[in-house]
């Protein structure tokens, strides 16, 4: 059985490849439902842009924490159709937060070469 390894409290569980889907699913729709239209492609060395232009392209968030701040702000569409619930999601938050403040506590491969 294919699987891929779900972070618990001091232990890993395996999902099922179609469950691991679920959540892909559930946000294509949910553009779907709501009827979004996909940003334009944009065709430019990112890295020279003015800080003018690169304030109009919508940045995905830049860390665990800013991207558990977003699914905190909006995750009503998660819930729809039962396949998850509320409980579950503050339980991923919850668990999320702790291994962010644990990997933030400790100095990474680099800090210990440099320093």
């Amino acid at each position: 059985m294919v699987g891929v390894a779900a972070a618990t409290s001091g232990s890993r569980e395996t999902l099922s490849l179609p469950t691991a889907k679920t959540p892909t699913a559930t946000v294509g729709l949910d553009g779907v439902r709501r009827e979004l239209t996909p940003p334009v492609p944009v065709d430019k060395n990112l890295y020279a842009l003015s800080a003018r232009e690169a304030r109009r392209i919508r940045q995905l968030p830049r860390s665990l924490d800013e991207s558990l701040d977003a699914l905190e702000r909006g995750h009503d569409f998660w819930l729809t159709g039962g396949v998850f619930n509320t409980a579950l999601l503050e339980s991923h938050l919850e668990l999320e937060r702790e291994e962010s403040d644990a990997a933030r506590l400790r100095p990474s491969p680099t800090e210990y070469t440099v320093y």
